[in-house]
């Protein structure tokens, strides 16, 4: 059972099995022994959640066994975690290199605000909705689902935006969405995000969903949620939508200088395998050579292109030992037995790649999307280029005089 966020036709009557404990009978039935007791839980109810459902039978569990009954809240937070991870690739400590910056500011505007309310009203810090902008591939997504897998005490809930569309296009009587997402909040006393990819699709200038839209985001404390969206055309949304209260932090999710470019080779290209950790390079330094090479030739690359590269470049590898080996079916970890990437094997990867790839366009649409942000928000983030220094506006003389004002105060 996988996060869907809305019942489906699979959960209409259905049976819910723990454990197969074998044929049950008149003489081991809630018999105790030794064992723990045996149930079998049958539920039979149209249109629960799945993570309803899940937690309903949990606490049967809980309670059919003797234990304390569990607290509703924490265990439908947990469990929707447990199930929504499960559909998740585990993420690398690297595998989002270059967007810490992005990670950062979701953090301190968002995500810390909303699960430390209490700091944050002490100094009139308001939690603030986040719009993630940038050519597609550059780890939007991926920032998304790090956040997924974070311990962040908030309810960060996935949403389509064609479903989202459809749900403030209804009257409110007939929704079920937000009264979901208010139940949620309701039952575990946390904070609800929504994470909205592509929201251009239910937002543009002319949809009928404006109105309602910028409603709902202009008060989210009443309306219950906020968002964290990300858009490959910020500009089809309603300039309306971009402002303090509703998205008041942009963030430029940029392309990559070219030693980032290394580093996410880097991290795509196994230095080794999986079972045996055998070499796959005849040395670091070789690797090194290798990816840097390529990390020159790749300016306008997003990180999806980048792995791209990669994977081909692996294929090669893989059909190389085939041919050695003489087969295709049943080659193992065993069958690499000394063979090691080729300078060839990235040249063509690379060739492959970059055949059908427009870097000129992508950059030239980078460019636009960074200059977007920069005309709609003074908090931005972007990737700072090879041998530049963010600017500096205060003087040297201001900091001492602070220092002085601050020394000052401590000895009074």
């Amino acid at each position: 059972m996988g996060p869907a966020p809305v019942p489906t036709s699979s959960l209409h009557q259905g049976l819910f099995v723990f454990k197969d404990y074998g044929p049950i009978n008149d003489e081991n039935f809630l018999e105790e022994a030794g064992t723990p007791l045996k149930f079998i839980v049958e539920v039979r109810e149209a249109s629960k959640y799945q993570t309803d459902l899940v937690t309903f039978v949990t606490q049967i569990a809980s309670i059919l066994s003797g234990k304390e009954p569990l607290d509703r809240g924490q265990l439908l937070y947990e469990t929707y975690y447990d199930l929504i991870r499960l559909g998740l690739k585990n993420l690398e400590k690297d595998a989002i290199y270059g967007m810490e910056e992005a990670k950062s500011m979701i953090m301190r505007e968002l995500v810390i605000p909303l699960a430390s309310p209490e700091i944050s009203e002490g100094v009139h810090q308001e939690p603030q909705s986040v719009l993630m902008i940038g050519v597609p591939g550059t780890g939007k997504t991926l920032v998304a689902e790090w956040l997924l897998q974070e311990e962040t005490g908030l309810f960060i809930l996935p949403i389509d935006p064609f479903e989202l569309q459809k749900e403030v296009a209804k009257p409110k009587e007939k929704q079920y969405l937000m009264p979901r997402i208010a139940e949620i909040a309701r039952i575990t006393g946390k904070q609800v995000v929504l994470h909205v990819d592509d929201i251009e699709n239910m937002v543009g200038e002319h949809e009928s969903t404006n109105s309602t839209m910028l409603n709902l985001m202009a008060g989210v404390q009443e309306s219950g949620f906020y968002i964290i969206a990300s858009t490959n055309y910020p500009e089809k949304i309603n300039s309306s939508l971009i402002q303090p209260q509703r998205f008041s932090v942009l963030i430029h999710c940029g392309l990559q200088s070219e030693q980032a470019r290394y580093e996410i080779l880097k991290i795509h290209a196994n230095s080794e395998s999986k079972r045996l950790s055998v070499p796959l390079f005849s040395s670091e330094e070789v690797r090194d050579l290798i990816l840097h090479e390529v990390a020159s030739h790749t300016d306008g690359f997003t990180p999806r292109f980048l792995a791209n590269i990669a994977t081909i470049a692996k294929s090669h590898l893989i059909q190389r030992v085939a041919k050695t080996e003489g087969k295709t079916i049943g080659l193992t970890e065993d069958h690499l037995n000394g063979h090691l990437f080729t300078s060839d094997d990235w040249e063509q990867a690379f060739a492959e790649v970059d055949a059908k790839y427009d870097s000129k366009s992508v950059k030239q649409r980078d460019e636009e999307l960074a200059g977007f942000v920069q005309k709609h928000s003074t908090q931005t983030v972007g990737f700072i280029p090879d041998g530049s220094v963010v600017r500096r506006v205060f003087s040297k003389d201001f900091f001492s005089r602070v220092a002085a004002a601050e020394a000052r105060s401590k000895q009074s």
